[in-house]
């Protein structure tokens, strides 16, 4: 399972915004998101950089 932190995602407009930037890299990904902690858990067999490039052109950068 990926794991990202996503400090710009606090709002629920954001957490779509952010489910929206995974299913456009895997429609079938299994997608968990913690809006209070601002974690983002995404199982799937996609590369890890391709989630991080949709989720950065979405406009919501993973911390490091």
């Amino acid at each position: 399972m990926l794991e990202f932190n996503i400090e710009a995602m606090s709002t629920a407009r954001a957490a779509a915004c952010v489910t929206e930037a995974v299913y456009s890299v895997d429609p079938r990904a299994v997608l968990q998101i913690d809006l209070e902690g601002r974690e983002v858990r995404v199982a799937s067999t996609q590369a890890n950089a391709r989630f991080v490039a949709a989720l950065e052109a979405a406009g919501y950068r993973p911390l490091e």
